[in-house]
């Protein structure tokens, strides 16, 4: 009964075992730069944003993976749950294809008289469990915006699970018409895989190592035509891509000898993760190797030789171990080769790696533990596969919270300067501005240089009413860094604060050169030239900043206001129309239109929007004022007009006193 159905069985355990692995992640936050992607990001608002062919062309840019955004916020906006699921049901998919991967490749001819028949379905099965339930792939998982990460390999891996059956149609059964369907949905899934996230790229390659290690035909026998073929195709194919456009680097201010001498401590970091996962953090703490001629540094390279020679050695006898190790060193090169990325690691990095890895443990304990008896391998994987269940429900309670997250990374690497700029952000969200304040200053004094804690800084001083010392921290911030747009722009907020708007204009002017064309940039700067009556070059940063989101209520509000400011009042109302059905409790908006209306003398649909401006806050001392005016000099209603000219005083609006004075003689 069991082995009748226990591919179905094994479907289903996978499934309920990342179930209750990641069940409560699904009310986690927002984290690191989630809020960049998804709540910060214009583009995800609009779903039409994705209908253009150019989008699908910018591959650096992860097109499928933000389309993906795009459709949880459709379905969710800021509420994370969606976005959750969605990770989890790409984390499902990619463990049942690696069940499916697994059975297939041990079902080769290659692995006839090596493998028993009876361990292939335990095997795939135990293989896709530790994968998916291993603590490591957390970061990929529960870090919404790394669903780039997860999706890429399932997609990478569905890629590989169609290229060996048609293989096995080409090779075992001599049938290129089943085989042809197969290598083109294969390359569709690949490049699928690359529209998620660049690493993806080296499909083709995973290809040929599977052809290299496993698919032979009846008698044994190498593709080796096949195989000399396909790799002098890939080989030119290279060559003639790095000729054209170089070799692809994400930053300048690495080199790439640094950067790969790096990556060889790394891969010691990421073994030791893989092996026992413990000290797991979101962000380490990692000092950049300089050059190759230190201890660390020529272990590191030393311990990679010896596993890449281990990869050689157990090539004939034991293929599924080296199989492991270079899958493990293909997918990860291009992240962890010679392309400079900012940062030295991350753990999501090893989401696709890690396959090999748990290849590696299954076959070692089916070939060491199994013979002695089938159910003592069985009892080691399952106790294994439960001590990862247990290590990543407690690693996902981390992700609960902002502050949670980030304190446990403050505590593993307090060096990091930018565990505590994120820990300052989540203070913030709790409104504890004195600690984050702190956490801003610890970051600074663990780096000088951090540009991002010093524009930070600025923000929390600017709330805190201390102008001067904001304006200092973002002169510093930009002094850093002089291509900090993000940082000339909350300048120029801060500027125009300071009723400075030439300086303010100057700064929105730079952080859009500088790449920040964000909607707010526009409507800023927008304000500033409205307020010095430069109202058609306002109206055409309005219109910028719509053009970018439609759904701007403050910035059809103010275009309406610039449109009246040039005594176009009816297009100014139909402004205002469109905020308030944006954002019908917003209360300026229908004391803006009443104005308008008292221009076009429609003193009753003035008064009108002034009281419902005033029921939306009933201590508006201008809705008042005005509401008075339209009643005064429009309807004639005296007594009502004066009432309002008091409530306005009471309210703070003093400019109400001369028209109570002069009108309202009882």
């Amino acid at each position: 009964m069991i082995k009748k159905y226990f591919t179905l069985f094994s479907v289903l355990i996978i499934i309920v075992a990342i179930l209750i692995a990641y069940a409560n992640t699904l009310n986690s936050p927002l984290q690191f730069d989630d809020g960049a992607h998804i709540r910060d990001s214009e583009r995800i608002r609009d779903i039409s944003n994705y209908q253009t062919l150019s989008y699908w062309k910018e591959v650096n840019s992860r097109p499928l993976s933000q389309y993906t955004l795009a459709l949880n916020y459709q379905v969710s906006q800021m509420d994370t749950t969606s976005y959750h699921w969605f990770n989890m049901i790409i984390h499902m998919l990619a463990g049942l294809i690696v069940f499916f991967l697994t059975r297939e490749l041990l079902t080769l001819p290659y692995f006839r008289e090596k493998i028993k028949k009876e361990y292939i379905a335990y095997m795939a099965f135990f293989t896709a469990l530790i994968f998916v339930l291993h603590p490591i792939q957390t970061q990929a998982v529960t870090y919404i915006v790394q669903r780039m990460t997860s999706m890429a390999a399932m997609f990478y891996l569905f890629s590989v699970l169609l290229y060996v059956k048609g293989r096995r149609y080409q090779v075992e059964q001599h049938n290129i018409k089943k085989a042809i369907p197969l290598y083109l949905l294969g390359f569709v899934s690949g490049y699928l895989g690359l529209l998620s996230k660049q690493p993806a790229i080296t499909f083709p390659f995973a290809w040929l190592l599977v052809e290299l290690f496993f698919i032979r035909d009846k008698k044994g026998r190498p593709q080796t035509r096949y195989l000399i073929i396909a790799s002098g195709l890939m080989i030119l194919m290279v060559s003639a891509a790095i000729i054209k456009i170089g070799l692809p680097r994400e930053t300048p201010l690495i080199p790439r000898d640094a950067y790969l001498i790096t990556q060889f401590r790394m891969f010691v970091v990421y073994m030791q993760l893989m092996i026992v996962p413990f000290n797991q953090n979101i962000d380490h703490f990692i000092i950049w190797s300089i050059d190759l001629w230190h201890t660390k540094e020529l272990l590191s390279l030393l311990f990679t030789l010896l596993i890449i020679g281990l990869g050689v050695y157990t090539y004939k006898k034991n293929r599924l171990i080296s199989f492991g190790i270079f899958w493990y060193f293909l997918t990860s090169s291009v992240e962890s080769g010679i392309i400079p990325i900012r940062d030295a690691m991350f753990e999501h990095r090893l989401y696709l790696p890690f396959y090999g890895f748990s290849l590696i443990v299954v076959y070692l304990v089916f070939k060491y533990i199994a013979p002695k008896k089938l159910k003592y391998a069985l009892t080691t994987l399952s106790v294994l596969a439960i001590i990862y269940l247990a290590l990543t429900v407690n690693r996902n309670n981390v992700w609960r919270s902002e502050k949670s997250l980030w304190m446990d990374s403050v505590k593993k690497a307090p060096k990091k300067e930018r565990n505590w700029h994120w820990l300052a952000s989540a203070y913030l969200m709790e409104d504890d501005k004195e600690n984050a304040m702190k956490c801003y200053n610890t970051a600074i004094k663990n780096n000088p240089y951090f540009d991002m804690a010093f524009n930070a800084r600025a923000n929390l001083k600017k709330d805190m009413n201390d102008l001067a010392g904001a304006l200092k921290d973002y002169n510093i911030s930009i002094r850093i860094n002089p291509k900090y747009a993000k940082a000339y722009f909350n300048r120029g907020v801060l500027q125009a604060a300071r009723k400075k708007y030439d300086k303010a204009i100057a700064d929105y002017d730079m952080s859009e050169k500088f790449g920040y064309r964000h909607s707010s940039v526009y409507y800023n700067r927008a304000n500033s030239k409205r307020i010095m009556k430069k109202y058609e070059e306002a109206t055409a940063d309005y219109n910028k900043s719509i053009r970018i989101n439609p759904k701007y209520a403050l910035a059809y509000y103010n275009r309406g206001l610039t449109t009246a400011g040039m005594k176009k009042h009816k297009e100014a109302i139909k402004d205002i129309d469109r905020a308030i059905q944006l954002d019908p409790k917003n209360h300026l908006f229908y004391n803006g239109r009443g104005v308008s209306e008292i221009s076009l003398n429609e003193y009753d649909k003035a008064v009108q929007d002034f009281t419902k401006s005033i029921k939306l806050k009933p201590n508006f001392g201008q809705a008042y004022y005005n509401r008075g005016w339209a009643r005064y000099f429009g309807l004639k209603q005296q007594k009502q007009a004066c009432n309002d000219w008091n409530n306005a005083i009471k309210y703070g609006y003093r400019q109400a006193e001369p028209l109570l004075r002069n009108n309202c003689k009882n």
